[in-house]
């Protein structure tokens, strides 16, 4: 015979949602988002700790190996998180967001990136690293376009593995896409008055967000992997400092700021931080959206 107690462990059970692990913060906040009511997602990376070189600690592998979903944007942002992966429980799944359909994916330029060595990837042979993502630009995340994407990955992964809860997940896809959908509209109309600036980045890691709204980039101090500049990149730099004359120069705290000191000598360039990992943000569902608002603040703010 059924007692009340049984019944509602029974529910319990039935309705407890998968383990789900996200590398870094702004996909965190996307999935925290498709899963809001449901459960929540673990964080791997912090937001204040650069996602391009990381080391795991025992509470983030303990996190892993206890997982049923991992969500990760792909070996072109983490390449140390390939082997991690490896020691997954076998029924569980790693879902490699590069990979979406319907995404819009950009490359570096070719010249700015010779020198990266991905051929260490070109051996692994499981199920989530069959291809080679070498020259493409990891930060999807920085064009809400893309974000909606990105959603709709997550709510289709979320639904299969956990049909009881497949319409709430679906549901809280469309509302955060209607979300994404405003984002987009109020950060197209906030940018149109600095689409002719030009301005200079600490790292190369906003194509995706000049592209979706049209923004001047100079050039990067750092490339997309975030690499400390040698001496021939930063002269070649303050070349285009000297002939362009950019209105900003966008530091990092994540990295040093001595190239940006350096840079901003003798010119009348305004320095400013960007934040593209929302690391002064609060981890949850309105990450997102509030990195997006702070970047457009942000260089709005120094290039008008």
């Amino acid at each position: 015979m059924l007692t009340l107690a049984s019944i509602v462990f029974s529910v319990k059970a039935h309705a407890q949602s998968p383990n789900v692990v996200a590398d870094v913060a702004p996909i965190h906040s996307l999935v925290a988002q498709v899963m809001k009511g449901v459960g929540k997602p673990a964080l791997l990376v912090p937001a204040k700790v650069s996602p391009h070189g990381h080391a795991l600690k025992v509470s983030q592998m303990r996190a892993l190996t206890q997982a049923d979903v991992v969500f990760w944007v792909g070996e072109a942002l983490t390449p140390w998180l390939e082997k991690a992966l490896d020691r997954l429980p076998e029924d569980a799944e790693a879902v490699e967001l590069l990979d979406a359909d319907g995404l819009n994916l950009l490359t570096y330029d070719t010249d700015e990136e010779e020198g990266d060595d991905h051929d260490e990837h070109e051996d692994h042979d499981d199920h989530h690293h069959d291809h080679d993502h070498a020259g493409l630009d990891p930060h999807i995340w920085l064009d809400p376009a893309n974000a909606k994407v990105l959603i709709d990955a997550i709510a289709n992964t979320l639904a299969q593995r956990d049909a009881a809860n497949a319409e709430r997940y679906k549901t809280n896809a469309e509302t955060a896409k209607e979300t994404l959908e405003k984002l987009l509209t109020d950060t197209h109309s906030a940018t149109k008055a600095i689409k002719d600036k030009r301005y200079i980045v600490y790292h190369d890691g906003y194509r995706y967000f000049e592209a979706q709204f049209g923004l001047g980039r100079a050039v990067a101090i750092a490339d997309g992997h975030a690499a400390k500049p040698g001496a021939k990149r930063l002269i070649a730099i303050r070349k285009t400092v000297s002939e362009l004359s950019p209105r900003c120069i966008f530091s990092e705290s994540q990295f040093e700021t001595r190239p940006v000191q350096s840079l901003l000598r003798g010119t009348d360039a305004t320095e400013a931080q960007l934040d593209p990992m929302g690391q002064s943000i609060e981890p949850g569902p309105h990450l997102y959206e509030t990195l997006i608002r702070n970047l457009t603040n942000t260089f709005t703010r120094c290039l008008k």
